[in-house]
């Protein structure tokens, strides 16, 4: 039996806490004669310990004098509280020895001051290698690594290098511009890196500071405002995460009309082409008469006057009030314009066109609607909603050996939905279902007529000129996927229906489908499904070895029939992640973490390829910076904290206030507004200088 136990049976628990005390007591002691060697050292030498390093937004000769001689004088006081604590715990020290000497045997008391003596010396040890560490560099810092490495990538991780083979899949040059050095360790940060300000946006920080205001009174508001100010004036900026060759770099870059830098249609990698081939081939996907057409001049005023009639008879007949009549019209709007993302997997890298309609006529009425709808969607056996929900169907399914797994993709679902039919689907949609009704005033016909206005908002703009897409919903609006994705529904319904031999599992997630269907009849199935509509046609993947990619999963065949399923991932595919020298939130970039570790806990059924699965993520992260310890906190749980005020009682609480993203300004903005009742301020970085 060891000593506690020992003490605990034979002399009760009372007594133990005694001898538990004193260990305590002289662990501390141990502690604090080091912490009191090392001011000495630290006084003696002239040097002052980081934690009592004092700083002044007033500079000059006579303020440094000052702030040393007050660094010093804390050096003091700090020795004198020092020695002021260990004279406690040296009288509480011989208490405890008194009183066990009352109440226990002195060979027991002999034991536990042996026992004691010997923790004690051990902790005196290695507190003592900690301090004069601590001392050792305070004297001598070590010196820091230039960052002017040759190949700017100065910050270098457990080891961890980008290898030669991941360099060339991050950036694809095909411009006729020869990349530097520089350039191309620049561009390896990825697109979304965002490069640390230079300067403070003050005004920011000020118009934020005065929108809080208006909702507290005089005496919180000036309160409010002298915080602000202090943390403005003493506020440092984050050191730069760019060399000063890539910052060069950088400019060079953005100066070069000739060349266009864009991220790739998959895989993250970044490309850089000539503007003259980047423009010709956007112009070779607008000379399709059959999709698009050419415009005389900017049709946004028609398209307001039609959404303000709309907006008007709606308001009239009480279906909307005026605030949402104002939020639902805009002001000022954005022509939509048009871009390609090179598919650097195919011959000849075409282009994907992809259409930006954020804050243009019809944005925010089709977020409306997109929210109204998202409440009938999905409510067939059919439907998936995300990636776990697909794994967990499949890992219950059995194969028989004369079945074939297949995937069925739609060409180009978007431009190729017809309008017309997609709206009477939602309409018989709405009649079925009513749980829309709680969401809005509007009666179906009138979410029918607002939603027609939008999907056949189709123009966008492109080098001054104006085009108008012909057929499908609108690309970029919020509501077409809600609407393509209901027009599927019924269109899958009534050719699964009329199918000769269906499919024993279709599961569809927007225009992908997962299907389980008899080898014989697959050729008839999939000459079905294509004679459905003129405007709807599928193109077909089956099993390969017993294997198919679906989603961002692979599923494959046992031999007793049951699925495994692992997480899949594309030939473009980088492995290139948020870099976490950007000036990001932390909480964004273990956000990133905890993301793909999620994927591997839910996407990947078989253990051993979970493990893998895990042990390639981190790999991948590590080659884009993060370091060990990120991994540790991401997997911690997240403490659940109420950000609210009112939730003690004592105040209402506020409206969010939003501040661009500078590291350390944020965090102490962050107390400041928590105090005064506000949210604490959100970091979205909406404002952060991206490379591109």
């Amino acid at each position: 039996m060891n000593l506690h136990n020992c003490i605990r049976s034979q002399f009760g628990k009372d007594c133990l806490d005694i001898v538990r005390k004193l260990e305590r007591v002289s662990l501390k002691i141990a502690r604090y004669r080091n912490h009191l060697r090392f001011n000495l050292n630290c006084f003696n030498a002239h040097i002052t310990p980081k934690s009592l390093h004092l700083s002044s937004a007033i500079k000059g000769y006579v303020a440094n004098n000052i702030l040393r001689k007050a660094e010093r004088s804390l050096v003091n006081e700090r020795i004198r509280q020092t020695n002021f604590t260990l004279d406690i715990l040296h009288e509480q020290h011989q208490d405890c020895l008194v009183e066990l000497r009352g109440r226990l045997p002195e060979e027991i008391v002999n034991r536990v001051i042996e026992f004691t003596k010997s923790s004690q010396l051990h902790e005196h040890e290695q507190s003592k290698a900690r301090q004069v560490n601590k001392f050792r560099n305070l004297k001598n810092p070590p010196q820091r690594e230039n960052r002017k490495g040759i190949n700017g990538n100065w910050r270098e991780r457990d080891g961890n290098t980008l290898t030669d083979s991941n360099k060339d899949k991050w950036v694809i040059n095909s411009s006729s511009r020869d990349l530097s050095q520089d350039e191309r360790s620049l561009l390896e940060k990825g697109l979304n890196f965002a490069v640390s300000p230079t300067e403070l946006p003050v005004h920011d920080y000020i118009a934020a500071c005065e929108s809080a205001c208006k909702q507290l009174g005089d005496g919180d508001a000036d309160e409010l405002r002298g915080k602000v100010t202090h943390i403005i004036n003493t506020a440092k900026l984050p050191e730069s995460n760019l060399t000063k060759e890539e910052r060069k770099a950088l400019e060079n870059l953005r100066k070069d009309n000739t060349i266009i830098v864009l991220p790739a249609d998959k895989g993250r990698a970044c490309c850089v082409i000539d503007r003259t081939d980047y423009e010709s081939k956007v112009d070779s996907l607008l000379s399709d008469d059959n999709t698009y057409e050419r415009l005389c001049k900017d049709p946004t005023e028609k398209y307001k006057k039609e959404l303000s009639v709309i907006l008007n008879d709606l308001k009239s007949c009480g279906a909307i009030d005026f605030a949402l009549k104002e939020r639902l019209f805009p002001t000022e709007c954005d022509v939509p314009k048009i871009y390609g993302l090179p598919k650097v997997h195919k011959t000849g890298v075409p282009l994907r066109p992809i259409v930006s309609s954020i804050g243009s006529v019809s944005y925010n009425s089709s977020r409306f609607l997109a929210d109204i709808l998202s409440s009938v969607v999905g409510k067939t056996p059919h439907h998936i909603k995300d990636t776990k929900q697909f794994v967990d169907f499949v890992s219950d399914l059995n194969i028989a050996p004369d079945e074939l797994i297949v995937s069925y993709d739609v060409t180009a679902l978007f431009t190729s939905v017809p309008v017309d039919n997609a709206i009477e689907a939602i309409r018989a949609r709405l009649e079925e279902d009513t749980s829309w009704k709680t969401r809005t005033y509007l009666n179906a016909e009138q979410v029918l007529r607002l939603l027609k206005f939008c999907l056949n908002t189709t123009y966008f703009v492109f080098r001054g000129q104006f085009f108008k897409q012909k057929h499908g919903a609108a690309m970029g609006g919020p509501v077409s996927p809600t609407t393509c994705n209901l027009f599927m529904e019924q269109f899958e319904s009534l050719a699964l229906e009329s199918a000769p031999h269906p499919p024993r599992v279709w599961l569809r997630y927007v225009d992908d489908t997962f299907v389980v269907i008899k080898r014989e009849h697959f050729s008839e199935f999939t000459e079905h499904i294509n004679s459905q509509s003129d405007h709807i046609k599928f193109t077909s993947e089956v099993e390969a070895d017993g294997q198919l990619p679906f989603l961002d999963t692979l599923v494959k065949r046992s031999e007793d029939g049951s699925l495994r399923v692992s997480v899949y991932r594309k030939p473009t595919h980088t492995d290139q992640y948020l870099n976490f020298d950007s000036h990001h939130p932390l909480e964004h970039k273990l956000s990133v973490i905890r993301t793909l570790f999620h994927r591997a806990d839910f996407a990947v059924t078989d253990p051993l390829d979970r493990e893998k699965e895990i042990s390639h993520v981190q790999s991948a992260l590590q080659n884009c910076g993060y370091e060990r310890w990120t991994f540790h906190k991401a997997r911690k749980p997240k403490k659940q904290t109420d950000n609210s005020s009112a939730a003690n009682g004592n105040t209402k609480c506020k409206a969010n206030i939003n501040l661009p993203y500078v590291r350390v300004p944020v965090r102490n903005f962050a107390v400041c507004f928590s105090s005064m009742g506000f949210l604490p301020p959100l970091d979205p970085s909406p404002r952060c200088v991206r490379i591109w």
